[in-house]
């Protein structure tokens, strides 16, 4: 099940800290990071959690 995980900040190793940002994965594996937006725009079947 594809999981879109929400969160006021998110912060990558390999990138700058992302504000209202967003973390797609599919059980083990991460398919996208970015903003709440864009990512959700890649993912809309996507299950939401929101982190606050």
């Amino acid at each position: 099940m594809k999981t879109l995980l929400r969160a006021a900040y998110v912060y990558p190793v390999d990138q700058a800290l992302i504000p209202n940002g967003a973390v797609a994965f599919d059980q083990h594996q991460i398919l996208s990071v970015g903003p709440y937006k864009e990512v959700r725009q890649s993912h809309p079947d996507a299950h939401i959690e929101d982190l606050g």
